[in-house]
């Protein structure tokens, strides 16, 4: 037995009951301590309450003297630490958490000086023991090198780079607890941080993380010379960033974190409450929120309309009764509030059309993304992979608004389907031969005039019309300009009135909107039930225009109606009807040699199929019959 087991372990009770003290007075201080564990605590007790405190802190546990004792009577731990009396010692040990810091040190390096006792320990007790050769080898692997993990280098925490006998995971795990509260997170496996408009999360590239973490850490390399041993400050190698940014032992000292919000906004708890989610980063709902320097306070629900109704004023609405309107403005709240819906709820994709250029369809879409301070403006895809590009970097990203501006033709994407209609999103990511799953989050914004879509997407789909009735669009006169200055200043406003309005519906008892709508039911349900609570109207009501931007389904009921009942017509003559009657123009303009051209052939023969056994009018069914050249289309008298 060695001598050394009889002497008293390194430790510092008091620093450990400062660390305690300090979160109890300051729960922030849980996001900035780092480089200790609960077993870094001597005193058992001590590392029982640090756990409880971390784990609570990762819940969004209010932490306090009340809920910190409450936590450890729920999990009969109390009496183990000394019972309520020990905790309430604790929160009056130090008057303020300003040196927390300095108590984590203390306690650091006292964990660090027991475990070398208690290691080296272990190898001179085999010694004595006379064990082998190797078995004592592997003992003296386990002692913690003598120099400490991390030191410090012109005030800033310096970090050995691996090297032979020094582990690139140990390398990782130590950057981890460095990096943990400094603008670096993880997300399905990924690192990730905030671009530089500090807007969107964006993936973390080992170029990116060589030259970011010298503004936090100084990594070095032990250099021999004939006086000893000193650190040379050097940039952490490409591959060793690599590695770091797949490491386990990185991403799991880091934050983690599921979405971006760019000022405070709404969200559901668990518990089933709405609440303004605070700066920082919330636990339960993983969301990271940027200082915007807002305050938002709830807007009575007349001082609401009267900030939206004055903001709107001078958009052309139409004689709809309030549907555009309608419509907006809970484009509007998903943006803001769609937070307060269950977890995988889907949402509309909202089309703002006009009946000419210039009507401020494109403005009146930017203000739906007000939480944003600037809404970018973006150029549709071109074709479907660019559509499947363009997704899923808005779901890599943790985007909420994605604006699509001045969409022309046909627009036709399974993969914007496919967006819409589930709640999370996959695809390969670029450049990596990994899958990225995450969540479709974000409120799909599209304009443009003459717009049409396919009847599934138009099924998934809310439409803004604007219509202006000057000649030019020129001639309009305004009162009040909506730019990008203007709308900033408005920005606090407007806000307040949004969460002023799901306030007023929470405290109604959170009634559903009039019509429900099968595409997106909890939005039905949530969104779409503030605005009418708010007198809006409901935006989910039936169009004023039947089948508004589905051409197809509109041109389908005319050829029907071309159709005799009960006769069979090939697909030539069917065909020959619709080009006769100007029916599915953008497919049927597509003409060789006096007939369709085969693309357009395959693709009039699609919506042809698509409507088999539909009941089209009141009395006939649409039926396809055979297959091939022997394929057959007629209208039946329906059962």
């Amino acid at each position: 037995m060695s001598a050394a087991k009889t002497r008293q372990l390194p430790a510092s009770i008091d620093a450990e009951k400062g660390i305690l003290s300090s979160i109890l007075l300051d729960p922030s201080c849980l996001d900035r301590i780092t480089g200790i564990t609960p077993k870094s605590f001597h005193h058992p007790a001590h590392g029982t309450i640090f756990h409880r405190l971390v784990e609570m802190r990762k819940v969004g546990t209010p932490v306090d003297l009340v809920t910190l004792t409450q936590d450890l009577a729920d999990r009969n731990l109390l009496e183990q630490i000394g019972g309520a009396t020990a905790v309430s010692e604790l929160q009056y040990f130090i008057l303020t958490a300003q040196n927390v810091s300095e108590y984590v040190d203390i306690v650091a390096e006292k964990a660090r000086l027991r475990e070398t006792i208690r290691t080296s320990t272990a190898l001179v007790d085999a010694a004595y023991d006379e064990r082998s050769p190797e078995e004592l080898d592997e003992k003296a692997k386990a002692i913690p090198n003598a120099e400490p993990s991390i030191s410090t280098i012109d005030g800033k925490p310096a970090l050995r780079l691996p090297s032979d006998g020094h582990l690139v995971s140990d390398f990782a795990s130590n950057l981890g607890d460095l990096l943990a509260g400094h603008g670096i997170f993880s997300r399905k496996g990924s690192a990730f941080t905030l671009d530089h408009d500090g807007q969107k999360l964006e993936l973390a590239s080992p170029a990116w993380l060589r030259t970011w973490v010298e503004r936090h850490v100084v990594p070095y390399k032990l250099n021999t010379t004939q006086n000893g041993q000193i650190k040379l400050a050097r940039t952490m190698p490409d591959d060793t960033a690599r590695a770091v940014l797949v490491s386990p032992q990185f991403l799991e000292k880091i934050p983690s974190v599921e979405r971006f919000h760019p000022c405070p906004m709404p969200w559901l708890r668990k518990d089933g409450k709405i609440e303004l989610l605070g700066t920082g980063l919330d636990h339960e709902s993983g969301t990271f929120t940027s200082d915007s320097g807002l305050t938002i306070e709830p807007d009575t629900i007349e001082g609401a309309r009267k900030s939206l109704d004055t903001l709107l004023a001078e958009f052309a609405w139409p004689d709809d009764g309030g549907r555009s309107k309608a419509v907006h403005i809970s484009s509007m709240l998903t943006v803001f509030a769609g937070g307060i819906m269950p977890m995988g709820s889907t949402r509309p994709v909202f089309l703002y059309v006009a009946n000419a250029e210039g009507s401020g369809k494109t403005t009146l879409a930017q203000l739906a993304g007000i939480p944003y301070q600037s809404t970018p403006v973006e150029t549709a895809p071109r074709d479907e992979s660019e559509w499947q590009k363009k997704l899923l970097s808005a779901v890599i990203s943790g985007r909420r608004l994605l604006l699509l501006d001045n969409v022309k033709g046909h627009l036709n994407s399974s993969a914007l389907e496919a967006y819409t209609t589930s709640p999370y999103f996959s695809g390969r990511v670029l450049g990596a031969s990994k899958e990225f799953t995450g969540e479709a989050g974000a409120t799909v914004l599209i304009t443009g005039n003459g717009l049409t879509v396919t009847p599934d997407l138009r099924r998934r789909t809310l439409f803004v019309e604007l219509f202006l009735q000057e000649l030019r669009a020129e001639d309009r006169m305004f009162r009040r300009m909506l730019d990008a200055d203007s709308i900033s200043k408005i920005r606090k406003d407007v806000l307040c009135a949004l969460w002023g309005m799901v306030k007023a519906w929470d405290v109604a008892g959170r009634p559903p909107a009039t019509h429900h709508n099968s595409s997106f039911p909890r939005w039905s349900s949530t969104i779409a039930g503030i605005v009418e609570f708010a007198g809006y109207g409901c935006p989910t009501a039936p169009a004023a225009i039947e089948g508004m931007g589905d051409t197809d389904t509109a041109d389908f009921k005319c050829l029907v109606e071309y159709m005799e009942l009960g006769r069979r017509y090939s697909f030539k003559e069917l065909s020959s009807i619709a080009i006769d009657g100007g029916l599915f123009d953008r497919i049927t303009a597509e003409v060789e040699d006096g007939e369709l051209s085969s693309r357009a052939k395959t693709q009039l023969s699609k919506i042809f199929v698509r409507y088999d056994r539909r009941r089209i009018t009141t009395d006939g069914r649409f039926l396809v019959e055979g297959k091939g050249h022997q394929r057959r289309y007629l209208q039946s008298k329906a059962a």
